[in-house]
């Protein structure tokens, strides 16, 4: 499904968005398809309330500071987004 239909789905509706919960949590580039412009913005907003990046979550603004490991465990992510 993601690799084969999403992309389908998207190529009928190019600039087009989808509700986070009902998005699929392997979208490869889901900083466009959940974001879009906005994502830049957000990770400021996220950098700003949440210096440490202590909230989590696959595809959430910011997650590219985590690494989840083979056995489930999140490392930081060896280079920061900046």
């Amino acid at each position: 499904m993601t690799n084969d239909f999403i992309p389908r789905l998207a190529a009928l509706t190019p600039d087009g968005a989808c509700y986070l919960n009902e998005g699929d949590f392997l979208q490869p580039d889901y900083k466009e398809v959940f974001y879009g412009k906005n994502y830049d913005r957000l990770l400021s907003i996220k950098d700003k309330y949440d210096p440490n990046h202590i909230f989590y979550a696959t595809t959430a603004v910011g997650s590219d500071y985590w690494v989840q490991q083979a056995d489930g465990r999140l490392c930081k992510a060896v280079s920061g987004l900046h």
